[in-house]
C-alpha cells in the first residue's frame, strides 16, 4: 500500500513541472461521488497523515420545546480525544433513514449543518431552529446528527440520536369512521362520517402493491418533506372535506388492493389519528391465459407540424385484451431495433422498473403513436389474468405507409417523441381522480437548517 501512495505522489509532482503539456488539475473524488479539484501548479506538497483513535462527537438528547420562533432542542455533545470540533444537523428521521452510509450522512452534515463548534455541550446546549427555516411537525420523529472533525479539519465519524416531538393538544377528540359504499372493476367509493369534534378531514388512496401507506411514507415521504403519515395524507389529499361525504376514486386497476387513509382535523387545524380503509376492486378477467391482440388501421396514419417546425408522423394502434385479461401493458418498437435484442425491448416496454398510474391498461386501448414513415414496427403486449399470471408476449408486425399517404392530424393532442427506438407514452405521474386523490410519484427533497445558542 505504501508503494501505491508514493507512486501517486510522484505522479502528481510530475504534473506540476509539466503543467503546459500534461493534465494540470489534481482531482479527488470521494465515495459519494463528490469531487474536489486543485490547480496542479499551486500544490506545494502532498503527504499522508495519521490520527489515532475515533474522531466522533457523541450526542445525547435532553429535551424539545416549541417556541414562537420555531423550536429549541436541549442536547449534550462529548468530543472524543481525537475530535477537535464538530458540526450539528437535524433532519426528519425518514430523511436520515434514506442516508444509508456514514459517508452520505457526513456529506449532508458538512453541507447543511452548523458551522464547526469546538466546545463540548457538557451542560446541554440549546439548538434553535427558526420558523423561517422549517417548523417541527407534531408527533413526528427527528434525528440529531454530529460530524466530528480531526486536527486536519477532515470530517470523520458521525453520531446520531432520534427524538419525537409531542402530539398536539387537540380540541376535543376529532375522529372519523368510513365504509366502502361501492366497488367496480375500475373505481370505488368510500363514505366518511366525522364526529362532532372533527372540523374537516383529508383522504388519499395508496396502492398496496407499491407498499401501501406505510411503505409509501418510508420510501417517498422524506423527498416531499413529510415528517409523519398524517402530514403526508393531508399534503396529498389536498381537498379538505367536511360533513358526511362519499368520495370516489376512478381509473383504478381491476382486481387490485388499495388502502384509503383518512386523517381528521380539529377546530384549530391540528391533525388527529388517521384511519385506514382497505378495498379491492373487482377483477376484470378470468383464470385462463391472458392474451392481447393488436390492430393497425392503415387509414389512420397522420402527420402534424411539431414545435420545431418539422413534420412528424403518427399511427393509430388498437390493443384489445381477451376476456381472461385483468390488466395488460403494451408498446410500439421499431422492428429492426427489436430484432437485435428482443429480450431487452420486451423488458423496457412491458416490465418497466418504474410504473405510473397509466402503465397498466384495461379494456380497449386505442392510441396514436409517434412513428416514422415507411418503417417496420412491432406492436407488442402482455396480459395478466386474475390470478396474477402473465401470459405470453403478443407481437404484431406492421409497416407504416409512405409519407405521401399521411393525412393532416385534426383535433387530437400531439403524442410524445420516440425515445431510443421505443415509442413510449409519457404521462404525468400525479393523478387526481374525482374528489379523491392518489399518492403522486414526483420526488422533491427538503431539509432543516439551524442556529446554536
Amino acid at each position: 500500500m505504501k508503494k501505491l501512495y508514493f507512486t501517486i505522489v510522484f505522479a502528481l509532482l510530475a504534473l506540476v513541472g509539466n503543467a503546459q503539456t500534461n493534465p494540470n488539475r489534481v482531482l479527488v473524488r470521494d465515495v459519494n461521488g463528490a469531487m474536489t479539484g486543485y490547480l496542479a501548479e499551486r500544490i506545494d506538497s502532498i503527504f499522508f497523515g495519521k490520527v489515532e483513535g475515533k474522531v466522533v462527537a457523541e450526542i445525547t438528547f435532553d429535551s424539545f420545546t416549541k417556541t414562537d420562533e420555531g423550536a429549541e432542542i436541549q442536547c449534550k455533545v462529548k468530543n472524543s480525544p481525537a475530535c477537535k470540533g464538530f458540526k450539528l444537523a437535524c433532519v426528519a428521521t425518514n430523511v436520515a433513514k434514506n442516508m444509508t452510509t456514514e459517508a452520505q450522512k457526513a456529506n449532508y452534515i458538512d453541507k447543511y449543518g452548523t458551522p464547526v463548534m469546538y466546545d463540548d455541550f457538557s451542560n446541554g446546549a440549546k439548538v434553535t431552529i427558526p420558523s423561517a427555516d422549517q417548523k417541527f411537525v407534531d408527533d413526528s420523529e427527528y434525528t440529531l446528527m454530529t460530524l466530528g472533525f480531526d486536527e486536519y479539519g477532515i470530517g470523520c465519524g458521525v453520531s446520531e440520536v432520534t427524538f419525537k416531538t409531542p402530539k398536539a393538544a387537540l380540541a376535543g377528540k376529532p375522529t372519523v369512521t368510513a365504509e366502502v359504499s361501492e366497488v367496480t372493476t375500475t373505481s370505488f367509493k368510500i363514505t366518511v362520517t366525522p364526529n362532532e369534534d372533527c372540523y374537516g378531514y383529508y383522504a388519499c388512496s395508496f396502492d398496496v402493491a407499491s407498499g401501501g401507506i406505510l411503505g409509501t411514507f418510508n420510501t417517498m415521504g422524506s423527498f416531499f418533506g413529510f415528517a409523519n403519515v398524517g402530514d403526508m395524507i393531508k399534503g396529498w389529499g389536498q381537498i379538505e372535506h367536511s360533513g358526511v361525504e362519499t368520495i370516489e376514486w376512478k381509473n383504478q386497476e381491476p382486481g387490485s388492493e388499495y388502502e384509503v387513509a383518512i386523517v381528521p382535523v380539529d377546530m384549530n387545524g391540528n391533525l388527529g389519528d388517521y384511519i385506514i380503509v382497505k378495498v379491492k376492486t373487482v377483477g376484470a378477467g378470468g383464470d385462463g391465459a391472458a392474451l392481447v391482440s393488436a390492430e393497425v388501421p392503415a387509414d389512420e396514419f397522420y402527420k402534424y407540424t411539431a414545435e420545431d417546425q418539422t413534420i412528424q408522423y403518427v399511427q393509430r394502434v388498437i390493443f384489445t385484451p381477451n376476456d381472461q385479461t385483468n390488466i395488460y401493458r403494451d408498446g410500439l418498437v421499431e422492428a429492426d431495433e427489436y430484432d437485435k435484442d428482443p429480450e431487452f425491448y420486451n423488458n423496457i416496454v412491458l416490465f418497466p422498473e418504474q410504473t405510473t398510474a397509466y402503465t397498466n391498461h384495461t379494456g380497449v386501448d386505442s392510441f396514436l403513436w409517434n412513428v416514422k414513415a415507411s418503417t417496420r414496427y412491432y406492436a407488442i403486449s402482455v396480459g395478466q389474468n386474475n390470478k396474477g399470471e402473465w401470459g405470453e408476449i403478443c407481437k404484431f408486425e406492421f409497416t407504416t405507409p409512405d409519407a405521401s399517404k399521411a393525412e393532416w392530424l385534426q383535433g387530437e393532442a400531439k403524442p410524445k417523441a420516440v425515445v431510443a427506438g421505443v415509442s413510449a407514452r409519457q404521462y404525468s405521474a400525479t393523478t387526481t381522480v374525482s374528489k379523491g386523490a392518489v399518492a403522486p410519484k414526483t420526488l422533491v427533497k427538503g431539509g432543516i437548517t439551524m442556529t446554536v445558542k
